[in-house]
């Protein structure tokens, strides 16, 4: 085309037409900070433009008064988009106001993403924008055209905001109360499943059908008809869901109770995992040699309590690694087997000789 944008570091975008050395129109983003991306928009005959903090779209079309001759307009100029859009574009006057977008973090770039059918994204309504944070922000304007086909979704939900939006307005009926009706989200009468939801529930048969609105990676289905549905599916869940929180509050209550206090000598520890570390640490627990108040130390600190009660801390002695590690302990292992084994054949032989 014969028109170009150009963003300043003051915060400006000036419209040009390149046979001439003064600009058409001069947008100020009013923030003072430097533009850094700036984009025609051919499907709605808009001009995008960028700073840190927001993206303005305006018209880039209307009638306007030439600066290159005084008095003389240039009225439905063209040449930035081609024959595609109409002449007035959205509408309005030249450098009129169509949208502001704001996000979370500050803007570094942004483009309007397009499909198969339209790669460059010029009819599509869909921005993404990156920043200072390690997500990409998207955001739908309708108002620019229609949503890319990889997520088509949107254009739905935007025809169900415009119908309540026509449900609300009041020029819409016959009197000046009849039009209002009580507002509610979109969905929120509605509960999101996901696939695997949805084969735990047995409803498989409902995909396709309006009982089930396909939404990104799962669907949405009415919370009385989700209800009605988990109670024949799992009738005993409620029942389940009391005996827990019973066996929970019991628990509580038992925790809260004062423990009777009971001696070092007769204080045994009960091991759940580990029980021949146990027995031999409280055996050693008892002696006044170093290594019996270590043991005894070990044995007393609850910090070691998951030794003897969490199964991610069972020693496994068959193990290369703890042979190698304990060979006496291996080895007097051994010999008690070895003893076990001599007096079953013991007592085996004096069973024989009756």
């Amino acid at each position: 085309g014969l028109h170009m944008c150009a963003g300043t570091r003051g915060g400006n975008v000036a419209l040009y037409d390149m046979r001439s050395s003064k600009p058409l129109f001069i947008k100020e983003h009013q923030y003072g900070l430097p533009i850094h991306t700036v984009q025609f928009h051919a499907g709605s005959g808009t001009i995008l433009s960028s700073d840190p903090k927001l993206v303005k779209i305006w018209n880039a079309k209307g009638s306007v008064t030439s600066s290159s001759s005084a008095g003389q307009r240039r009225d439905d100029w063209n040449g930035g988009f081609g024959d595609s859009t109409d002449s007035e574009g959205l509408g309005g006057a030249i450098g009129s106001i169509v949208a502001n977008v704001e996000g979370t973090a500050d803007f570094t770039h942004f483009i309007t993403s397009g499909d198969s059918r339209d790669p460059s994204g010029q009819n599509s309504g869909l921005l993404l924008c990156t920043g200072e944070q390690s997500k990409v922000q998207s955001f739908y304007c309708p108002i620019l055209g229609a949503a890319p086909q990889w997520c088509s979704f949107l254009d739905n939900i935007t025809e169900e905001l415009e119908e309540k939006d026509g449900m609300l307005d009041p020029s819409t009926a016959g009197g000046a109360n009849e039009g209002l009706v009580q507002t509610e989200t979109i969905y929120e009468d509605y509960k999101f499943l996901t696939r695997a939801e949805i084969d735990q529930l047995g409803i498989q048969n409902l995909v396709g059908t309006p009982l089930l609105r396909g939404y990104m990676h799962g669907f949405f289905i009415h919370v009385g008809l989700y209800n009605r549905i988990r109670a024949v599916a799992k009738p005993f869940e409620y029942n389940e869901y009391r005996t827990q929180k019973i066996k929970e509050r019991m628990e509580e209550k038992r925790a809260s109770r004062i423990a009777p206090k009971t001696s070092g000598s007769n204080n045994k520890i009960k091991a759940k995992v580990n029980p021949e570390l146990a027995e031999r640490l409280q055996n050693k627990a008892s002696d006044r040699s170093k290594a019996g108040k270590l043991a005894k130390n070990l044995v007393e600190d609850d910090r070691f309590g998951g030794l003897f009660s969490n199964p991610d801390f069972e020693i496994d002695e068959e193990a290369e690694d703890f042979k190698l590690r304990n060979p006496s302990g291996v080895s007097a292992k051994k010999v008690r087997n070895d003893r076990d084994m001599d007096s079953d054949e013991d007592e085996g032989g004096y069973d024989d000789d009756y």
